[in-house]
């Protein structure tokens, strides 16, 4: 069951992606302006949903993870 789900999330990332991609492109934006029109609509259904603490915890684990340099992306010389 696990590899089936991973399988699933994998396409919905896939799809997130291509979707976020043609976004900024289309409208002829920066990433970080759609980050934010995102970020705001997806605080708003949180918020909605009754979901604000935990979203408060999942974005604090993300801060720390940019603090650790956790999410860094290797550069190409990185990856020879």
């Amino acid at each position: 069951m696990l590899l089936d789900d991973d399988v699933k999330l994998g396409g919905i990332v896939a799809e997130v992606d291509e979707f976020l991609l043609n976004l900024v492109t289309k409208n002829e934006i920066v990433p970080l302006t759609l980050t934010a029109i995102i970020l705001a609509r997806l605080i708003l259904l949180n918020k909605a949903a009754g979901e604000m603490d935990d979203l408060t915890k999942l974005l604090e684990s993300v801060a720390d993870s940019i603090d650790n340099k956790e999410l860094d992306i290797p550069t190409n010389k990185s990856l020879h």
